[in-house]
């Protein structure tokens, strides 16, 4: 199975990023290890603190790696799953916003919303940018 993920191969100078700097890629999924998830994404955040992320420079939080999947919060659907809490169909959060069928860490919700409620797999989620 292939995945899709938008990456950057270089840190724009200034200004707006221009179209050019995206670059949408294509490679061969890898097998789920114990734990982990396969989530088709839904909806993906692009939110201001991207183009920070895109200096090149750690602030608050590193700065995107080139060539490599770009990361943000996204809502998907699990499509395969190794861990005993997830099941086919059900809807995740999760920080892997590049990729459009990843392999990740299972993670019902992010750590910020785990801290403030208790939620379930199969709890519904609502957010809105601050």
């Amino acid at each position: 199975m292939k995945y899709r993920y938008f990456s950057i191969g270089e840190y724009p100078q200034s200004g707006t990023p221009e179209r050019g700097l995206f670059t949408l890629n294509e490679a061969d999924l890898p097998e789920l290890d114990d734990g982990q998830v396969r989530v088709r994404n839904t909806w993906l955040s692009v939110d201001p603190y991207m183009r920070g992320r895109m200096s090149g420079v750690a602030t608050y939080i590193d700065p995107f790696a080139l060539d490599a999947p770009l990361e943000g919060a996204a809502v998907g659907k699990v499509i395969a799953s190794r861990d005993e809490r997830f099941q086919e169909g059900d809807r995740v959060v999760h920080m892997g916003a590049g990729v459009t069928s990843p392999s990740c860490p299972a993670m019902p919700f992010s750590p910020c919303r785990t801290s403030m409620c208790r939620p379930r797999p199969s709890s519904a989620c609502w957010a809105c940018p601050a």
